[in-house]
């Protein structure tokens, strides 16, 4: 389907690692990056109707304590039609965590970012055709998947990678075939990423460590 192949490419281009486990998938982080994105690819399917969260950790790996900045708000975030019915549709609801200001301890300092969403968007006055439509969440300015940025003394201005989150939103009586990455790997990863900082939590979601 040419959703799928818009899906691979975008996978290939952000460099994400996609490992096979049972029914689901884990996105592997990018270690390249100066805030690294842990559960990069976040894919959920709901019932049109209802809703859900796209999660990520987000980690600093520079040895500078990092300060989020305000960008992924300021451009605004949004889903994007991508193949299947049009009809059915998903919006942002709240955006919380990795807030402007949060300090991020170097090497360890974490922040967890979650964005809610609902469908429908707008509401379905068509008859349902029993079908699924697909979504991706874009940075509202650019039309691309988002990220966040930040900055620290020693380091400058530095930027995550992006944030892949896909939403398949389903007619009542369909049945799923978006697989969403396992979610207990995803907190096992994240608690063992910011144990470290764990006694040093900081302000709004972030983690500070010793200085």
């Amino acid at each position: 389907m040419n959703h799928w192949k818009k899906a691979a490419f975008r996978t290939k281009l952000c460099g994400v690692v996609v490992a096979v486990l049972g029914t689901g998938t884990l996105a592997l982080a990018d270690t390249a990056n100066p805030l690294m994105v842990i559960g990069n690819t976040q894919a959920k399917a709901v019932q049109e109707g209802n809703g859900a969260e796209l999660v990520w950790t987000i980690q600093n790996t520079t040895a500078d304590v990092l300060t989020l900045d305000d960008g992924l708000r300021t451009r605004g975030l949004d889903f994007n039609y991508t193949g299947g019915d049009r009809s059915d549709s998903a919006a942002v609801s709240t955006i919380s965590g990795c807030d402007a200001g949060v300090k991020l301890a170097p090497s360890t300092g974490a922040c967890i970012l979650v964005v809610a969403f609902k469908s429908p968007a707008i509401p379905d006055t068509l008859p349902e055709n029993f079908d699924r439509g697909f979504w991706d969440l874009i940075d509202m300015k650019a039309i691309e998947a988002p990220f966040l940025t930040a900055s620290g003394p020693g380091v400058g201005n530095v930027s995550s990678s992006t944030l892949v989150g896909r939403v398949e939103v389903d007619d009542v009586g369909v049945s799923p075939v978006l697989p969403e990455p396992p979610s207990f790997l995803l907190t096992l990863t994240a608690s063992i990423l910011g144990w470290g900082a764990y006694a040093f939590s900081g302000r709004r979601g972030g983690f500070l460590g010793k200085a």
